[in-house]
């Protein structure tokens, strides 16, 4: 093998178990998560900003986030909604 590709298993930390090298962190099983992201523009200066995170509300704990064996688990947030409005105002030189 080349190794192509294992770099990622490198990254992850370990700690001495009875048989050897184990992860600390507890693997996590795969989620996909739908977001959406909207922006307007009105004017130059005026931008107007709207999002939805996790839109479906899917149930996820993020690798490396919480660990089983040391007694806690956090789970990421659900559908999460965020808005922004940015003004520029002054004198443009």
């Amino acid at each position: 093998m080349d190794g192509g590709g294992c770099e990622a298993a490198n990254q992850i930390p370990l700690e001495t178990g009875d048989s050897g090298p184990v992860p600390i962190f507890d693997p996590t099983p795969a989620y996909s998560l739908v977001n959406l992201y909207v922006g307007y523009q009105p004017t130059p200066d005026v931008v107007a900003a709207f999002s939805v995170e996790n839109l479906l509300n899917t149930d996820y704990t993020k690798y490396m986030c919480c660990s089983i064996a040391a007694g806690y688990v956090v789970p990421s947030p659900g559908i999460t909604f965020k808005g922004s409005l940015t003004v520029h105002y002054g004198v443009k030189s």
